[in-house]
């Protein structure tokens, strides 16, 4: 199982939107900003218990939101299969290194374009 944070982080990344506004940043000052229940509560002027039901009404948002549309866990299943074929191909790469030849030289060229395409690809989707 990924981890609770990761996976909270990447499901706020891809449904945050469709929290309310106080759903956002509560969410954001205790999962990215390390902040307390207690701190939170100080700073807007509601108790800890109302801070605490607001994060974790958010949270089960997300879930209910990932369970009903599977977004995230589409995309986590897309980026790895992405990686297996990124290090399958760098493997290819290192095979035609070692072959001679004019054809080997051409066949490395394209794997090079190839795996460009998937680091801008990976890195875009990543964003």
């Amino acid at each position: 199982m990924l981890d609770e944070t990761w996976w909270l982080t990447l499901l706020f990344d891809t449904y945050g939107a469709m929290l309310s506004e106080k759903q956002r940043q509560f969410f954001t000052l205790y999962h990215e900003e390390d902040w307390s229940f207690g701190e939170i509560a100080v700073q807007y002027g509601i108790s800890r218990q109302a801070v605490y039901d607001i994060v974790k009404r958010a949270e089960k948002t997300l879930y209910e939101l990932e369970a009903a549309l599977g977004v995230a866990a589409r995309e986590v299943k897309w980026r790895r299969r992405a990686e297996k074929v990124a290090s399958g191909l760098a493997e290819v790469k290192n095979i035609c290194r070692g072959l001679p030849g004019e054809a080997a030289a051409l066949a490395l060229s394209q794997l090079d374009r190839v795996e460009a395409e998937l680091s801008l690809w990976l890195a875009e989707e990543g964003s």
